[in-house]
């Protein structure tokens, strides 16, 4: 989690590859809807981008999260390191060969078995 300088806090998504990843779901804590909703990207493409935490009375019902802002390489921002709730709990991905992946605090990156 982190604030931009204009004091909006959310979540600042990178993707250092050079490829995008698809399916992108990522669960943190901290926002108003609890561990419930994920951030979601159909496609994650390189490059660092912010999702805003939306204010709980102007929230889309089935969402909680801000819209996607690319950032550019100057921007600025600062972590939230207040608050054991302001943190990303997991992450799961699909790379850009089809693999599924989950990361989560706990137990690290692990690949997910393929449905049958």
């Amino acid at each position: 989690m982190v604030t931009l300088e204009n004091k909006q806090w959310g979540v600042l998504v990178s993707n250092t590859s050079v490829t995008p990843f698809r399916n992108v779901d990522i669960l943190c804590g901290g926002n108003h809807l609890g561990k419930d909703k994920p951030i979601h990207f159909e496609v994650l493409p390189p490059g660092k981008c912010f999702v805003s935490s939306s204010d709980k009375s102007k929230s889309i019902p089935d969402s909680g999260w801000g819209k996607y802002i690319p950032l550019s390489e100057g921007a600025s921002w600062e972590p939230v390191m207040k608050g054991k709730e302001f943190t990303v709990i997991e992450i799961k991905f699909q790379d850009n060969i089809g693999k599924k992946w989950r990361w989560s605090s706990s137990l690290g990156i692990q690949e997910l078995a393929k449905a049958n």
